[in-house]
């Protein structure tokens, strides 16, 4: 919309996408919960991908939002976001038969599920993309890419490690119980 410059318009749907954000992630926590509910005694780091997910596309979402006003920093926040919250699609689709019996022989020296190491590399090569597209277009890696990258591989990982360690995320889950 942009590039045809419907400005206005992506303007208008930005402004409901942030609910539909909001709603991703309420859903997303809601569901985690009680998922996880029957499980958090035994093992309360269960939930540590999928948390990495929402929390991943909280923070994007939020700092693509606030800048918004720089399209090159908003459009490639926005990338990571979508990037971000398609990760479990990933994982499921890793879990199909045929996807999963090449990544089973082909990932065979990796210590987790196939799946999980097809949408792990899959979203790294994701990742390696946008930097690469970054290198090509601007010859330079983008203060946003580097930001996008931090928060998909180190803030969100970090954030999920402490929710669950200091006990945060099972006594939110308990609250389903």
């Amino acid at each position: 919309m942009i590039a045809t410059g419907r400005t206005a318009i992506h303007r208008r749907i930005g402004i409901a996408g942030i609910f539909v954000a909001v709603a991703v992630i309420t859903i997303n926590l809601v569901t985690l919960g009680l998922r996880d509910a029957p499980f958090v005694d035994e093992n309360p780091g269960r939930a540590f991908a999928n948390l990495n997910t929402v929390f991943g596309f909280a923070i994007l979402i939020t700092s693509g939002v606030l800048m918004r006003k720089r399209p090159a920093t908003h459009k490639r926040l926005m990338i990571f976001a979508s990037l971000q919250i398609v990760l479990p699609a990933l994982d499921r689709i890793g879990r199909i038969p045929p996807i999963y019996s090449f990544s089973e022989s082909l990932l065979a020296g990796f210590e987790m599920p196939p799946q999980v190491a097809f949408a792990v590399i899959s979203g790294l090569i994701l990742v390696l993309t946008v930097l690469a597209h970054d290198l090509y277009s601007e010859r330079r890696i983008k203060l946003a890419t580097l930001w996008g990258v931090i928060s998909v591989l180190i803030l969100a990982p970090i954030i999920s490690t402490i929710l669950i360690s200091t006990g945060i995320w099972p006594a939110f889950v308990r609250l389903f119980v």
